[in-house]
């Protein structure tokens, strides 16, 4: 049986598996959003960029959407440099 890596668990497990990373505290960063399926089943976190065009209805295995990743990793340092205190940037949904 052929089964393609999107459509597939162990791509995301042989990472994390590798990196030593614990699926709770990993997030996936995709800009095709059906890609972000597979790993919220994992329970790992994903972050949708929309390029400016937000899906509507946000599918469920949404975390967060942003219009490119510039504004998220913006988005993730101004939370880190305030003590994760800060609401998220006005250009990413949740």
């Amino acid at each position: 049986n052929l089964t393609l890596n999107s459509q597939s668990r162990k791509p995301f497990t042989a990472a994390l598996v590798k990196l030593s990373f614990n699926n709770k505290h990993t997030i996936m960063v995709e800009d095709t959003i059906n890609n972000l399926s597979i790993p919220r089943d994992m329970n790992i976190g994903t972050v949708f960029i929309h390029h400016g065009i937000r899906p509507d209805p946000v599918p469920d295995y949404v975390d967060m959407g942003c219009d490119n990743a510039l504004t998220l990793l913006n988005m993730i340092k101004d939370t880190l440099d305030d003590g994760l205190t800060k609401p998220a940037d006005a250009a990413c949904i949740q």
